[in-house]
């Protein structure tokens, strides 16, 4: 063990436990400075996950496959397994908006839907 005292009168610790790893401990007002740095660094990372969480794990859509099929019908398109099949896959809700899925949308295309239709569509399942 190492002890050294600082111009600002504080002492430094130091332990060497292993030739490799080694210990600092600072007593006095750079030790307080120190710890309330690392404190503010720890809560202010607890924050930013928090805030980039719900980008991260973004839910799927609360409405299903029924509302995506109900609203092609309306539209004067034929329901059948294509349609029902395509309209299996959920939407991505995200803060910035709502994702329609790309299997949806590409399986509604395939089964002769209009771009747009297929984007509104998917966008309820």
């Amino acid at each position: 063990m190492l002890t050294a005292t600082l111009e600002s009168g504080d002492r430094c610790v130091i332990n060497w436990v292993r030739p490799h790893r080694m210990f600092v401990r600072y007593e006095g007002e750079v030790g307080m400075k120190l710890q309330r740095t690392k404190r503010l660094l720890s809560v202010a990372s607890v924050v930013a996950a928090a805030g980039v969480l719900p980008l991260i794990s973004a839910t799927p859509a609360s409405a299903d496959q029924g509302a995506c099929t109900k609203y092609l019908a309306n539209k004067g398109y034929l329901v059948g397994p294509k349609v029902k099949s395509a309209c299996a896959n959920p939407a991505l809700h995200t803060p910035l908006g709502v994702v329609p899925d790309f299997d949806c949308t590409h399986g509604l295309r395939v089964a002769g839907v209009k771009d747009q239709h297929a984007i509104d569509a998917c966008k309820r399942a």
